[in-house]
């Protein structure tokens, strides 16, 4: 049962909303949290057109309703908001490092997300908490986003797989399709990882415009 959330939604006036979060916790509670998280982004997206900080505002309201009153539970999630058009990103709210890869460079830019919102859930408003940021890609760009549970994957000599093999890895495969690199990157995590146990989910977004 998962706690990642990750939804990729295109939008009728030809622009996408992607989305990425991670539920703290495990187990059933998280499931359930991840799939209301789901579904309200799906509604309010349609709601709130491409006010990107109204939507998470919204979105974090009514899940913190849900979990908080109707559930009696503490989880919470991070959730970040990507909303393209025309070579534009618009970025709100907090969760992993966004990893950018620019065509015919070898440097992974971090984008940090710490200052772009708070965790959803937590309080019933976080208005004064989310920000927003934009990003032009050009051609031939690539864009990663991922779930913690890559880079605190353990091998079996308890040494995390890290940001930084995780960007090695995001280069040595940026000539690939993208999905080709999320199955290159999943690979090489599962082959860290060895036989230790899997402790948490993992999910992986790769975005490349053509």
């Amino acid at each position: 049962v998962g706690g990642d959330f990750y939804e990729i939604l295109p939008q009728q006036d030809g622009s996408t909303l992607f989305c990425i979060g991670d539920v703290t916790d495990h187990g059933l509670y998280s499931g359930i949290v991840m799939l209301m998280t789901q579904s309200v982004v799906r509604a309010t997206a349609d709601e709130q057109k491409t006010d990107l900080p109204a939507t998470l505002n919204r979105i974090n309201s009514v899940l913190y309703r849900n979990i908080q009153i109707r559930l009696a539970n503490r989880r919470n999630l991070t959730l970040s908001l990507l909303h393209y058009k025309n070579g534009t990103f618009r970025i709100t709210g907090q969760h992993e490092f966004i990893l950018l890869l620019r065509k015919g460079s070898d440097k992974v830019e971090k984008i940090d997300t710490i200052d772009l919102g708070m965790y959803i859930g937590f309080v019933e408003d976080i208005s004064e908490f989310v920000d927003e940021i934009t990003l032009s890609v050009n051609p031939g760009d690539i864009m990663m986003l991922y779930t913690d549970g890559i880079t605190e994957t353990e091998c079996p000599y308890n040494t995390f797989y890290g940001l930084e093999r995780l960007m090695e890895t995001f280069k040595a495969n940026k000539e690939l399709k993208s999905q080709e690199i999320v199955e290159n990157v999943i690979k090489d995590v599962e082959q860290f990882r060895g036989n230790q146990k899997m402790l948490d989910d993992i999910s992986l977004v790769v975005i490349k415009r053509v």
